[in-house]
């Protein structure tokens, strides 16, 4: 680890000197500058990024409160750390209002270093490969949500191959997040033996960074994974059972600090978590087939939910997966049973389908021209569109965008 770049100050000859001496002999912290008002302090930590500033209450000229707030201005990634003579606990409200980070009494200086080596750890671990998504609206993490009301319709296989696409034509660093049920099938599609998963995150008392980048798998094709399961699936809980929204939100905001994109594979036996993960998605496919007029009213119901719940439409894109020319159902009675225009269609392709998942090789890589790896290219091309103008814009609110159904 390198080592943590600090700022001291001094009111009195031999302060800065006493603070450096705190901070200990070893080469864990580094003074680079000495300064001897609020002002100079300011211009040093803009000039010198340290990572930790730490400024007397009663500097003079400007003080040590003062440069606190223009610090958070002029140099935002320096921690500043006001030095009080008096009561730390009484000043910590407006000091963190003036933007420190941290209360120090100088009576505690014994413990300055404990208290400093997390924070510069802390500071040194924000340089970070997430910060361009806060600065760059062009980085913005997209979220996409693949569901479908019941088995059989390709949800999976859409959302693998729909993550695949994204990598490989859009860019995109993605990772699938499985959230179906207790046997997830998407390592199995992808060939992958994951031994951690969602339902092990579970048992955990806390999630972190590292915790969840452990439970996630690379795949040659350029994605990652972090499957519902492990190993072991009949050993763990189902996942609506093991599984509550709270770990979902902490998972899925861990996952957008690392990946430009995460597509959830979500099953609507969970509607809780289907609901949660939705309304913060900026777009939503919505699969269904046109096998028979009760795959039409579950879509209608899909839907219906979907958007109840406060799902914008705009983001919706309904699916309709195996179509068959001649079939006894098609494009216009899904319209008119979900009163939704437009789906997409996916034609059907059992032999390529089948055949990419026996191998473990998603279908856009082992057959890019069967009619399906195409119409998934374009379902992705056109996801990749709505998702970045929604992250761009911000426009995940329910409310925001124009309706597609009528």
């Amino acid at each position: 680890m390198a080592r943590v770049k600090v700022l001291v100050t001094e009111v009195h000859a031999g302060e800065g000197d006493r603070l450096a001496e705190a901070l200990g002999s070893d080469n864990e912290f580094e003074v680079v500058a000495y300064a001897q008002d609020g002002l100079d302090a300011a211009q040093a930590a803009h000039r010198l990024h340290p990572d930790i500033a730490l400024l007397w209450e009663d500097l003079p000229g400007v003080s040590g409160l003062e440069a606190c707030e223009v610090i958070a201005r002029a140099a935002p990634n320096v921690a500043a750390v006001l030095v009080t003579r008096g009561d730390a606990h009484a000043m910590q409200s407006r000091a963190m209002m003036a933007g420190a980070r941290l209360v120090v009494g100088e009576h505690e200086l014994r413990t300055l270093r404990e208290q400093l080596s997390e924070l510069g750890r802390q500071r040194q671990n924000t340089t970070q490969d997430w910060m361009p998504a806060v600065t760059d609206p062009g980085r913005a993490p997209v979220v996409y949500t693949v569901c479908g009301g019941k088995g059989g319709v390709g949800k999976t296989t859409i959302a693998v191959n729909l993550a695949v696409q994204l990598a490989r034509r859009h860019g995109e660093r993605v990772v699938l997040l499985e959230m179906v049920g207790q046997l997830g099938d998407a390592a199995i599609l992808l060939d992958l033996s994951p031994v951690h998963g969602l339902l092990s995150l579970a048992e955990l008392p806390s999630v972190d960074q590292e915790v969840v980048r452990r439970s996630t798998y690379q795949h040659e094709s350029g994605i990652s994974l972090l499957p519902v399961t492990s190993e072991h699936p009949l050993n763990e809980m189902p996942l609506a059972e093991a599984v509550n929204v709270e770990l979902i939100g902490q998972v899925l905001g861990l996952l957008k600090r690392q990946f430009t994109a995460v597509v959830v594979d979500c099953a609507f036996t969970a509607w809780a978590m289907v609901s949660y993960i939705s309304k913060r998605s900026h777009v939503v496919m919505c699969v269904t087939t046109m096998d028979d007029i009760v795959a039409l009213r579950d879509a209608s119901v899909m839907l219906e939910l979907l958007t109840d719940s406060g799902v914008d439409k705009s983001r919706i894109i309904l699916v309709a997966n195996k179509y068959r020319k001649g079939a006894p159902l098609g494009p216009e009675d899904l319209t008119r049973v979900t009163a939704w225009e437009d789906p997409f269609l996916i034609f059907e392709d059992a032999k390529s389908c089948i055949a990419a998942v026996n191998e473990g090789v998603p279908l856009v890589v082992r057959t890019p021209t069967a009619p399906a790896a195409e119409a998934v290219a374009r379902l992705a091309a056109l996801a990749a569109e709505k998702g970045r103008q929604a992250a761009t814009t911000g426009s995940t609110r329910p409310g925001v965008g124009t309706s597609n159904a009528k």
